[in-house]
């Protein structure tokens, strides 16, 4: 309930917080496809959408979301965190799996989880205040 009530306090920053992430999201699938359609593999087109997206949740969480300025240190934060959220995504697939739970039910929970996990350490560990 605690997570609940904090979005609640914070919600105008969390919907951008969101938003950013959708724009990612389009970023990452939109400039994989045009990679893999001019010849690159999966893994390399995957990897410049992933880079690209990234790159730009940092910049647009700062700017947009945030109200921070853009420094070196937050974005070595900001990637240690990346990091952890894709072992947090992996582990949600490992503990759906043991309930064998469809593909799409763990894309619902990873996002549940990761999502508003995510948010807080952002702005607490990234984006200081």
């Amino acid at each position: 309930m605690w997570l609940r009530e904090y979005i609640r306090k914070n919600h105008k920053i969390f919907i951008k917080f969101c938003t950013v992430g959708l724009i990612n999201t389009f970023i990452h699938y939109f400039l994989a496809v045009a990679l893999i359609k001019s010849g690159y593999t999966f893994f390399l087109a995957n990897l410049g959408g992933f880079s690209c997206a990234l790159i730009n949740s940092f910049y647009l969480n700062a700017i947009f979301t945030f109200n921070k300025p853009i420094n070196f240190n937050a974005f070595q934060r900001f990637l240690l965190l990346s990091i952890g959220g894709i072992l947090a995504t992996l582990l949600v697939d490992n503990i759906s799996s043991y309930f064998s739970f469809s593909d799409q039910i763990k894309v619902i929970f990873a996002i549940i989880i990761v999502l508003p996990v995510n948010y807080i350490l952002l702005k607490s560990f990234v984006y200081k205040a």
